[in-house]
């Protein structure tokens, strides 16, 4: 899929996903870092804050992961739910 849709950014947050889960951390990163979400900023940082626990970077990942569990951030009601629990296991 993200050789059909190299340019969506759902698809390849869905794989940098599917490689945090797999821990497949560096690839993750690199995807995070190489990809263009500015529509989608707030979902990058949950991923970015569990690369950051990965690597033992928790009050980093905190940070980020208040921002993604604030009323104002602009994100779907998994996404929160998964900040939220992320947030609560640091």
């Amino acid at each position: 899929l993200c050789r059909l849709e190299p340019h969506n950014p759902r698809v390849a947050l869905s794989y940098v996903e599917a490689l945090i889960e797999n821990e497949q951390i560096d690839v993750a990163k690199r995807e995070l870092n190489r990809a263009s979400f500015v529509s989608l900023e707030d979902e990058v940082a949950l991923f970015e804050a569990i690369v950051l626990i990965r690597e033992q970077q928790p009050s980093r990942a905190r940070l980020l992961l208040e921002r993604v569990v604030s009323p104002q951030a602009h994100v779907s009601e998994r996404i929160r739910q998964k900040a939220q629990t992320t947030l609560e296991s640091l």
